[in-house]
C-alpha cells in the first residue's frame, strides 16, 4: 500500500477505544458486498456508523445534507460518475474524502482516479488489514492506495513504450506530493 502524507493532517478522532467512530456512507449496487462491507466497518478498529445508497445521485444528495465523514463509492456507480462525485464533495469545507472500490478489471478507471481528488483507491479484493489501515490514514487526512493498484500501476511503468509528454508545471496532485516525498 502507499500512503501519500496529507497537506492538513488531522488528529485522528477515531481512536480505537474512544467509542466514537466516523459517519460513512457507502455507495454501490452489490447488496452482499454492502453488507459485508457495513460489518467490517462498523467492527474495531474502525467503529463506524453506516448510512447506504446504491446509486450516486442519492449517495451526494446525503452527502451534501452533512454529517458524512468518509464515503465509499464503487468506481463504476451511476448516474453520476465516481470521480465527479469525489470531486464535489473535495470543494466542502470540511471536505468530505471518497474512497473508491473497484474489481480488478477497472484498473484503466482506478489508475485515472489517481489523478484526481480521491482519497483512497482499493481493488474489493484487497488484504483486510491492508484496507483497515488505508481506511485509518485516509480518516488521518492522508490519501491511500492499494498495493494490489500501485503493482499494475508500476507493471505499467515496467512497459517499454514511450511514455507521453508533459511539461513540469502540469503534474497531478499525487505526483507533486509523490516528488515532494522524493525531495524530503
Amino acid at each position: 500500500m502507499v500512503v501519500v502524507p496529507g497537506r492538513e493532517i488531522e488528529t485522528d478522532r477515531y481512536a480505537p477505544g474512544s467509542g466514537e467512530g466516523p459517519n460513512v456512507l457507502v455507495v454501490d449496487r452489490q447488496p452482499l458486498f454492502v453488507a459485508a462491507l457495513a460489518s467490517l466497518l462498523t467492527s474495531p478498529p474502525v467503529f463506524a456508523q453506516i448510512q447506504v445508497a446504491h446509486d450516486t445521485e442519492v449517495g451526494l444528495q446525503i452527502a451534501l445534507r452533512g454529517g458524512v465523514q468518509l464515503v465509499f463509492c464503487e468506481v463504476r456507480a451511476e448516474p453520476i460518475a465516481a470521480i465527479d462525485v469525489a470531486r464535489r464533495l473535495s470543494e466542502l469545507t470540511p471536505r468530505v474524502p471518497v474512497i473508491l472500490l473497484g474489481d480488478l478489471e477497472d484498473e484503466h478507471l482506478m489508475t485515472a482516479a489517481l489523478y484526481t481528488s480521491v482519497a483512497g483507491l482499493f481493488t474489493k479484493d484487497a488484504m483486510l488489514d491492508e484496507f483497515l489501515v488505508g481506511v485509518r490514514a485516509v480518516l488521518s487526512g492522508h490519501r491511500a492506495f492499494g498495493a494490489n493498484l500501485m503493482g499494475q500501476v508500476l507493471a505499467r511503468l515496467t512497459d517499454h513504450s514511450p511514455p507521453a509528454r508533459r511539461p513540469a508545471n502540469q503534474l497531478s496532485p499525487t505526483e507533486l506530493d509523490i516528488l515532494k516525498m522524493i525531495g524530503e
